[in-house]
């Protein structure tokens, strides 16, 4: 049970997407016709991807409180920071999940929790996103 109030941290966790860079304007003394942004054609805020990828990853609290408790059996003393970062593709699975950042120097954990990402379906975005860094913050007290 402490186990899964230390990961309340993960519902707290922010997670950095960039989203695509819009293409520079021209100079002032060249102006070219635009079209009219509509809401079809409007890139989505930085807010928006954010929320929709921590809702996403709070869905899946069960499964990485699974990880978490499979290496706590091995290390009752097992705590710390794994960093991961991904890109989600327009069709909403992650590609190029890697781990950043494993303070708890417990491998098969970080391996869990990459496949924990693998395997979600995120809502599609319209351009490919990164999520530069996603910390799970672990603590058994």
């Amino acid at each position: 049970m402490t186990s899964r109030v230390a990961l309340a941290a993960l519902l707290l966790a922010g997670c950095a997407a960039r989203l695509p860079v819009p293409e520079a304007k021209p100079p002032p003394d060249r102006v070219e016709p635009t079209a009219p942004a509509t809401p079809d054609s409007a890139v989505p805020e930085a807010g928006h991807e954010q929320r929709s990828i921590r809702g996403q990853m709070r869905g899946e609290l069960s499964a990485v409180a699974g990880c978490y408790e499979e290496r706590l059996r091995m290390d009752s003393d097992l705590e710390g920071t794994v960093s991961l970062a991904w890109w989600i593709r327009t069709d909403g699975t992650p590609r190029d999940v890697v781990v950043l950042e494993n303070s708890t120097g417990d491998a098969a954990l970080a391996g869990c929790l990459r496949a924990v990402v693998e395997g979600i379906r995120f809502d599609p975005p319209r351009e490919p996103v990164e999520v530069d860094r996603y910390p799970f913050i672990f603590s058994s007290r």
